[in-house]
């Protein structure tokens, strides 16, 4: 079952503790992360204000966002409207959102779900409530037909076509429409939405009357303004489509002849075409997981601030995480470097020599009398090695103050200054200390 959201200006909100804008109204048993989430895609700025002769014509925003859940897509559609004045007399909106899943896609897609009548309300009065009757989605699909509606708004349906064939190019940058208050532009949005094989219906997302692109979302087909805030996007996109609506902008003939086109002339079934594969980085993109399982915490969605739409956060990540590599790599380096001199410094295999047993360990114990070198016994001429270092006691007791002899006699002392040991080498007689 679909769940329902109504979200306006009231004295008292439907969850404990709220006013203002809040949540009046929604289906029962709705997690309480989905009405977090579609109350961040409530906003809407009107474009006269309610004491304007010109307050009707205030465009609707008629949308269609798709957002990732445990591993699955939501589809969450809204109408959001100017209504009037709130009960403090401040400008008031009634947003109306429904959160759908992949068994509750009707085949016509959102554009046309959208479109259907008393499918969402457009007023609301009394207190705040559950909504407890159940919504039933139509069924079927709609017959094809010619794109009157462009034909009435270009002069050429065949700028349907046009504007399907844009988003069945995977590689295309967001389409752009530019209209004036007072034209109806849902209906602009289904007919060239029916051109697309079913299967690509819900993968499109909309918005028909766009200021802001929502945070962690993505919108393909932007209708807005002469000066909205969006088409700055559009002139740092590389040749994106924008269809110009205003009076006075003649468009002419819908270039190109491809089946889209012709179909949006003639009525006719478009053959299945498949939309040419997205790379699976942007695939990811398009489906950002924002919306948290309802027994997690609370994520705060402001805290993953994402690029502009077209760049891959993979591609993003990567050269973010570089650096970190990098001073991984150096810091094991470093570390490696460190045990090695620590081996290197500590002699293997051998064991200290109390400080009284002053005869060299290669001697013999017959030694001539004086105590010489043995009767024949040739000098040991072998060079100073780790191996047969022998470390010696301090003769000073100072903690701070280490001795340590080769076999040759040379003495290598150290002492600590300033947290630093440091040495030092000479030619002296162990038995002298």
């Amino acid at each position: 079952m679909p769940f329902e959201v109504i979200y306006t200006s009231a004295p008292r909100g439907l969850r404990s503790g709220t006013s203002g804008y809040c949540t009046v109204a929604h289906t029962p048993g709705i997690p309480a992360k989905y009405v977090d989430t579609v109350e961040q895609l409530s906003g809407y700025k009107p474009v006269f204000p309610g004491n304007d002769s010109r307050a009707k014509l205030n465009p609707v925003s008629y949308s269609h966002y798709r957002v990732r859940q445990g591993g699955k897509t939501l589809n969450i559609l809204s109408r959001i409207a100017f209504a009037g004045f709130d009960h403090t007399g401040r400008t008031n909106k009634l947003a109306c959102h429904l959160v759908l899943d992949s068994r509750e896609r009707v085949p016509g897609g959102p554009a046309y779900l959208l479109g259907q009548p008393n499918l969402l309300p457009t007023s609301w009065e009394g207190e705040p409530r559950l909504l407890e009757e159940k919504k039933v989605l139509p069924t079927g699909t709609p017959p094809p037909r010619p794109a009157h509606a462009w034909q009435k708004a270009t002069g050429d349906s065949g700028w349907a076509g046009v504007l399907a064939e844009s988003f069945q190019n995977a590689q295309s940058p967001p389409a752009y429409i530019i209209f004036e208050p007072g034209m109806e532009i849902l209906p602009l949005i289904t007919e060239a939405s029916l051109l697309l094989p079913e299967e690509l219906r819900w993968q499109l997302t909309f918005n028909t009357y766009l200021t802001n692109v929502p945070r962690n979302t993505k919108c393909q087909w932007r209708c807005c303004l002469p000066d909205s805030p969006a088409l700055k996007e559009a002139r740092r996109a590389r040749n994106p489509l924008i269809i110009d609506l205003r009076k006075g902008t003649a468009l002419g003939q819908a270039p190109g002849n491809s089946p889209q086109v012709q179909a949006a002339r003639s009525g006719q079934v478009v053959e299945s075409i498949s939309r040419k594969e997205e790379p699976a980085l942007e695939e990811d993109y398009s489906d950002i997981d924002f919306l948290p399982e309802p027994e997690s915490k609370p994520t705060v969605l402001a805290a993953e601030i994402l690029p502009p739409d077209r760049v891959i956060p993979q591609y993003r990540d990567q050269s973010r995480g570089g650096g970190k590599w990098m001073w991984a790599v150096g810091a094991g380096l470093l570390v490696t470097l460190a045990l090695v001199g620590i081996f290197l410094l500590i002699p293997s295999g051998s064991k200290p020599v109390p400080s009284e047993a002053k005869t060299h360990p290669s001697k013999s114990s017959t030694q001539s009398p004086g105590g010489s070198e043995p009767v024949g016994s040739p000098k040991d001429t072998r060079a100073p090695t780790l191996s047969n270092i022998i470390v010696s006691p301090s003769p000073t007791n100072n903690p701070y103050i280490k001795f340590e002899s080769d076999e040759e006699g040379t003495v290598r002392w150290r002492w600590r200054e300033k947290g630093t040991f440091r040495w030092k080498r000479e030619k002296k007689d162990l038995k002298k200390g």
